[in-house]
């Protein structure tokens, strides 16, 4: 076979379309505009694929879980996350960027009992300037070690129990005001 003609392609692929799931009803939601009031969205048959695979194994996702999982992202975003605003809205505040996004879709399960988590994800961000507002790097394990390390042997600083607490935000990126 030429080399031209040679792809690679998940191991789950198949070659012949997607059966059409159930998808059900469709559901409602809005979004806050910056100008005030809200512009209603709606999640239905036409904003969604046929096939999503998994972002790290290539394995073809559950068709039945893809849509709560991108609606529960997307619902948490739009009541606390974003606002919509026009071309010239944005223009107006110093420093805007426009930030393009994709989905990244997993099974945090198994073939038994799936659970598929979905995530809206910005990229493109680091344009050759640092800027920490939008976004923040995973702590390095090591860090975590000592952290665990300093707890296990220190278990009481001036008399009281020391605890160790942890945020963690599963709806992806929020932003803090400054």
């Amino acid at each position: 076979m030429e080399a031209d003609k040679l792809c690679a392609m998940p191991m789950s692929y198949s070659p012949s379309p997607a059966k059409p799931w159930e998808f059900g009803p469709a559901t409602y939601s809005s979004v806050p505009k910056v100008s005030g009031g809200t512009v209603p969205i709606v999640y239905d048959r036409a904003n969604f694929k046929d096939r999503y695979l998994d972002e790290y194994t290539g394995e073809v996702l559950p068709p039945h879980l893809i849509r709560p999982a991108i609606e529960d992202e997307l619902n948490y975003s739009n009541s606390k996350v974003w606002q919509l605003s026009t071309i010239d809205e944005m223009e107006k505040i110093p420093g805007h960027i426009l930030v393009r996004s994709r989905w990244v879709l997993c099974n945090k399960g198994d073939a038994e009992s799936p659970d598929v988590r979905a995530r809206l994800v910005s990229c493109e961000l680091n344009k050759g300037d640092r800027n920490d507002a939008f976004s923040a790097s995973t702590p390095p394990l090591e860090g975590k070690r000592i952290l665990f390390s300093r707890y296990t042997s220190e278990r009481k600083r001036k008399g009281k129990s020391l605890r160790i607490s942890f945020v963690v935000y599963p709806q992806g990126l929020l932003q803090c005001p400054a």
